[in-house]
């Protein structure tokens, strides 16, 4: 009896994205052999699969391993894919691929070795923005963070950060950055910061703006990412009650109450607009407030993506706490709706 691997390119590869792993071959002379799949010796999937023209076919293994992915919320690992013979379980063939989680198909040239995994290479931020920035970069590699913007004469002035700790992940910290290079630096207004490691980079753009949202969701890699969103929140309340009339008194039962938040966000470039568009795609979504994340459900959205020059990009979309109970928050019981106070405070300017 003879087993053996025909898709051994993908354990070659090394990050095999799971949308390139379409199916998974093997030649045998035996009638059947039993597929298993392991992750950190946990076994996510086992089957018998009988043999055509001496070859066992396990097709779609890549959407195998992205709902296994998702359930445990990982996004990278090595995943054993294991063939046994069925009548003799001392015949075996066994590979392992390095897998990086990824719903959507990407080039032939996507190096996922170089890339953060982030939807965005750039990405607008807070001041206050606390969040993980994940990449394959390993723990001996250098992480360096330049901060960027303007002293009290409006003139460039840079202060880096260093050294940035990474332990699997970028911890990024502005609060945190921002005040290490004033304390350096003569600089007032912080206006962006350069995050380099190796080949990769990423770039933040702090908005200035005080009315934004901050969610956060699992992007096309299955990696908590966090955007903070600029735009307009309209609070839609909804009661629903059945009416009946006891003893000539009208009673109200099955009263089911629920809120609806619409946003609309500032406008976008095309290509941010586009990138964001794997929020609304997201299983799994949530609002960040005051540090804290709540899960919502995405009902709704108008969303369209213009390549025109002159179109404004912008999401709209509709959403719910996923539990469907009102939530308060803080002293003002609800800062989902922001108010400018445009005549009791000095004008803002929308979107700078």
């Amino acid at each position: 009896m003879n087993v053996e691997f025909l898709s051994t390119a993908l354990a070659e590869r090394p990050i095999c994205v799971t949308s390139a792993i379409g199916r998974i071959d093997v030649s045998t002379d035996a009638p059947s052999v039993r597929m298993h799949m392991y992750v950190n010796g946990v076994e996510f999937y086992n089957s018998l699969l009988y043999a055509y023209n001496g070859t066992v076919t396990l097709f779609d293994a890549g959407h195998l391993i992205e709902s296994y992915f998702r359930a445990k919320s990982l996004f990278r690992a090595d995943v054993t894919v294991r063939a046994v013979c069925s009548s003799d379980s001392s015949v075996f063939a066994s590979m392992t691929i390095d897998c990086l989680h990824c719903s959507h198909v990407v080039p032939e040239t996507f190096d996922a070795s170089k890339t953060f995994f982030s939807c965005l290479r750039t990405h607008r931020v807070s001041r206050n923005a606390k969040f993980n920035l994940y990449g394959p970069v390993s723990a001996i590699d250098s992480v360096v963070v330049i901060v960027m913007g303007l002293d009290a004469d409006g003139e460039s002035v840079s202060g880096s950060v260093f050294p940035v700790p990474f332990t699997g992940y970028i911890e990024v910290d502005l609060p945190a950055w921002i005040e290490h290079v004033r304390a350096n630096s003569e600089m007032v207004t912080p206006c962006a910061v350069s995050i380099r490691c190796k080949d990769l980079e990423k770039s933040l753009f702090i908005v200035r703006d005080p009315e934004y949202m901050t969610f956060s969701f699992r992007n096309c890699f299955n990696v908590p990412e966090t955007i903070f969103l600029p735009g307009q929140s309209v609070l839609k309340p909804e009661i629903s009650v059945d009416d009946a009339v006891c003893s000539g008194r009208t009673m109200q039962y099955n009263r089911v109450i629920a809120r609806s938040h619409e946003f609309t966000s500032g406008p976008l470039t095309r290509h941010e607009a586009a990138a964001l568009v794997q929020f609304l795609e997201s299983h799994s979504t949530a609002v960040v407030v005051d540090g804290k994340s709540y899960e919502i459900v995405i009902t709704d959205h108008s969303t369209e993506i213009s390549s025109d020059a002159s179109s404004l990009n912008v999401l709209k979309f509709t959403w719910q706490f996923a539990d469907r109970r009102p939530h308060l928050f803080g002293d003002d019981l609800d800062p989902l709706l922001y108010s400018s106070q445009i005549f009791t405070e000095q004008f803002q300017q929308q979107y700078m």
